[in-house]
């Protein structure tokens, strides 16, 4: 059978992998994978059918899965389909937006998710595929009651997607900890929409933009394209995928009623015109828009400054900022098709500024007592935030794409490239002028009443308000032209400072502490005693600005190859390393003066100088002539001054380096990250894929098992060798529990490093600093210490079996840990097998 094709006119191949996570809780769930025309559903409990797609209807046939093949938690499936053409498309920009509608048949229970963009790039005839979701471009997971009296819309970080060169994941787990965190429908998801039952859903991809037009359908028999989904398919999210491809099906759980009536088949035929970039579409329907929501946010101003807040006031907010958000996407749209105009952007990003402005203003003059109308605030601004993250999305797209721009009166032209680099500067401007609501997002984190008396409550609020500036904060960073400067480096420092001010005290409660905020000194000097502390506040006020400088992902993807790996091997480690910030790349004046990362880091150390890859952005330095080292910077943050100074291990075993207003973040990583990963895909013979996680940990999938083999580079010296003409691998013997149990990698130049073993789930810290406990990682020998307890993980995590997942299901913690007490190694001491969704590792305590 052929896969799922893309009718194209050129003369290469294109794999396309979308896979859309739909899990909403931490337990097994069936896997709906659409491969070829036939589609096969399986479990962890040893369930698996397969359906073969109609290519006339575009819909599957029915698929019942026994409810004894599902652990625990809700049963709806994750969806991943693969799309392959004969042909591939021309070089170019393609944009898509790509959505799942979930009905129960027995309930007006609904779930729709959907991603707003996926950016796709070709080069080399069809033969190089760059794929990104652009920062800011947030999941929307919109849910609905069984009684149709709730429903509720939230954004999700896009950290929960990621390209793997033409493969797109979303990752369930992430995902599941941030909709359980928002509360309401979402937060009771499970009841929602619960194991037993019968659902039709609807996958559907729309594309937005490109360089030509992509018809989507089946390959058996011949080519027959899928329907297009109508108007109505989604009705929570409000995003528009008319026109958009459509594959259909239903399923249900044994237990269930039983499906109903067959879906209506989607047999309108897609004819949505793409823009090639060289036609110039009137841009008056969205124009007139724009002005119409600017005028509603100018008089919704103009009436809260004169008669105050009433009772209308805040679902008045709610429906303008909604309305706008709507608009914001036509108007993206626009300018990915070559339509946009500058005065319009100009327009909307005012516009945006003026409802930022009213929500600090409402916030400070709000009772906290009243918890729906503070959530409404909180999601008002962070709605804006990302709609001016959208808006400067598509400007940075259409900027380095040479996408037409029309009707800048501003400077008298009437037609004008972006990409053109007179009209950079110009758009610069434009983006250097908005108004990055920085100064709003302050006043409501200092206002008394703004943000909650529960504490839990107002760090959740607050992490969402500082995330959405973060996307918003690499957008604009995103843009050529634009750099860091004093004065917005400063308001984020501002801001952070107003965060930590507001958060000290709820975070301390975790650990058993009761300081409130007093003075910076005050707080200096608990941070450094507390290093738990010091790091649970740095995840939640950190800003990290320097997530839009890191390598060049096709440079380097290029480079990787060349040397030998494969194409989809160097695409991955690619969009892994790009992660990392550019040490060499980065600079900005953080009230001393403008210089880079590296020189900051190579003040910091008391070194010479900082080597930095300029394939992999690994930093290479020595503290004498025989001592060298290997790093990775994480993150860059911006330090207030009630952060103290100084070297501080992080939980995980990261260490930041606070000094001069800066924190920056660095993880240990293979002296040559490159050759690490050709040679695990050479001894391996393609049996493994090697992955970067941003906190530093490399990890080694088993293609046939899923076992993950979970690592760190030790923090220690590098070791000079005897070179060879390969990279070595030295396995251990003895006991897993004991520090000399070693794996070493030694390189072709003979530099020689251990290898050492790493929680493979960042939540194991979440969850044990939620205990109450203080956790250290010590990156010279693996241990870990909890409260003065010494433990050490084992290299592996294995996937859960059946009644694993049952255990956790029951016993997971808020972070979706469980814990059970096992000997694993038969030495008396007490171990601990870790449970997540990723998985089952065992941690070793030690005597």
């Amino acid at each position: 059978m052929r896969a799922i094709s893309i009718k194209t006119l050129s003369p290469k191949s294109l794999v396309l992998g979308v896979a859309l996570a739909c899990s909403m809780t931490p337990t097994l769930a069936a896997d709906l994978n659409i491969n070829g025309d036939s589609v096969n559903v399986t479990s962890g409990g040893g369930f698996n059918q397969s359906r073969v797609i109609n290519p006339t209807t575009g819909i599957l046939p029915a698929l019942t899965i026994p409810a004894a093949a599902i652990s625990g938690g809700t049963a709806i499936p994750n969806f991943t389909f693969t799309l392959e053409s004969p042909t591939a498309p021309a070089d170019g920009a393609y944009t898509f937006r790509a959505g799942i509608v979930i009905d129960d048949d027995n309930s007006a229970s609904r779930l729709e998710v959907t991603i707003p963009s996926i950016t796709m790039t070709f080069s080399s005839s069809g033969t190089v595929l760059n794929g990104s979701v652009p920062a800011g471009s947030a999941v929307t997971v919109s849910a609905r009651a069984s009684d149709n009296t709730t429903q509720l819309n939230a954004s999700l970080s896009n950290g929960l997607f990621s390209f793997s060169g033409a493969s797109l994941s979303f990752t369930a787990g992430t995902q599941v900890t941030e909709i359980q965190s928002k509360g309401g429908v979402l937060g009771n998801i499970v009841s929602a929409l619960g194991i037993t039952g019968a659902y039709t859903y609807a996958v559907v991809l729309k594309q937005t933009a490109g360089t030509e037009v992509l018809t989507f359908g089946t390959e058996t028999g011949g080519f027959s394209a899928l329907g297009c989904a109508p108007s109505g398919t989604f009705v929570l999210s409000s995003t528009d995928f008319t026109g958009g491809f459509g594959l259909q099906g239903q399923f249900d759980i044994t237990g269930g009623a039983g499906n109903g009536a067959p879906p209506t088949q989607f047999s309108a035929t897609c004819t949505t015109a793409i823009s090639s970039g060289g036609s110039t579409p009137s841009p008056t329907t969205t124009a007139t828009a724009v002005a119409a929501t600017t005028t509603s946010t100018d008089n919704f101003v103009a009436e809260l400054t004169l008669n105050g807040v009433s009772e209308d006031t805040v679902p008045q907010l709610t429906t303008l900022v909604a309305d706008t958000s709507t608009v914001v996407e036509t108007l993206v749209d626009d300018i990915l098709v070559g339509s946009g105009s500058v005065d319009t952007v100009r327009s909307m990003s005012n516009n945006l500024a003026g409802q930022a402005t009213a929500i600090s203003i409402i916030a400070s003059l709000t009772s906290s007592a009243d918890e729906s109308t503070v959530d409404s605030l909180v999601s008002s601004m962070v709605s804006t935030t990302n709609s001016l993250t959208n808006v400067f999305n598509a400007l940075t797209t259409a900027t380095t794409t040479d996408v037409p721009i029309i009707n800048d009166t501003a400077n008298n032209n009437a037609f004008v490239y972006m990409g053109n680099d007179g009209m950079q500067d110009n758009w610069a401007i434009v983006v250097g002028q908005s108004d990055l609501t920085s100064d709003d997002l302050i006043l409501i984190l200092q206002s008394p009443n703004a943000i909650s008396t529960n504490t839990s409550r107002a760090v959740e609020r607050v992490s969402e308000l500082l995330e959405s500036v973060e996307r918003l904060e690499e957008s604009f960073l995103s843009f050529p032209g634009i750099t860091l400067d004093n004065t917005t480096y400063g308001l984020l420092k501002d801001l952070s400072q107003a965060a930590i001010e507001r958060t000290l005290n709820p975070l301390g409660a975790e650990l058993g502490l009761t300081e409130n905020y007093q003075s910076d000194a005050a707080t200096q000097a608990l941070l450094s005693s507390n290093p738990a502390l010091l790091d649970r506040l740095l995840n939640l006020v950190g800003i990290n600005v320097g997530a839009a400088t890191s390598i060049d992902a096709a440079a380097t993807t290029t480079s990787l190859s060349s040397a030998g790996l494969s194409s989809t091997a160097a695409a991955a480690l690619a969009a892994d390393l790009s992660a990392f910030t550019k040490a060499d790349d980065l600079s900005f004046d953080s009230g001393t003066g403008d210089k880079s990362v590296a020189d900051r880091l190579t003040s910091s150390l008391g070194l010479t100088s900082i080597d930095v890859s300029s394939i992999t952005g690994v930093l290479g330095y020595t503290t004498d002539p025989t001592t060298a080292f290997a790093a990775l910077v994480k993150e860059v943050l911006p330090a207030p001054a009630a952060l103290p100074e100084g070297t501080f291990a992080l939980a995980d075993g990261s260490a930041v380096i606070i000094g001069d207003g800066v924190a920056i973040v660095l993880v240990t990583t293979s002296d040559s990250i490159d050759d690490f990963a050709l040679a695990i895909e050479t001894v391996g013979a393609g049996a493994f894929t090697t992955s970067v996680a941003p906190n530093g940990v490399v990890s080694l999938t088993e293609t046939a098992s899923g076992a993950i083999f979970s690592s760190l580079f030790s923090s220690d010296a590098l070791v000079a060798g005897t070179g060879t003409s390969e990279t070595v691998f030295e396995a251990p013997s003895g006991d897993p529990a004991l520090s000399t149990y070693l794996f070493v990698v030694q390189d072709k130049d003979g530099t020689r490093q251990n290898i050492l073993p790493a929680i493979a789930d960042k939540s194991f810290f979440e969850s044990v600093t939620d205990f109450g406990f203080q956790v250290s990682t010590n990156t010279s020998d693996g241990t870990i210490q909890i409260d003065g307890f010494n433990f050490r993980p084992d290299y592996f995590l294995t996937p859960l079996a059946v009644l694993d997942s049952i255990f956790l299901a029951n016993n997971a913690d808020a972070n979706g840990v469980a814990y059970r007490a096992v000997d694993a190694n038969g030495d008396g001491v007490t171990d601990y097998q870790v449970l997540t969704v990723d998985g089952l590792q065992t941690v070793y305590g030690l005597p």
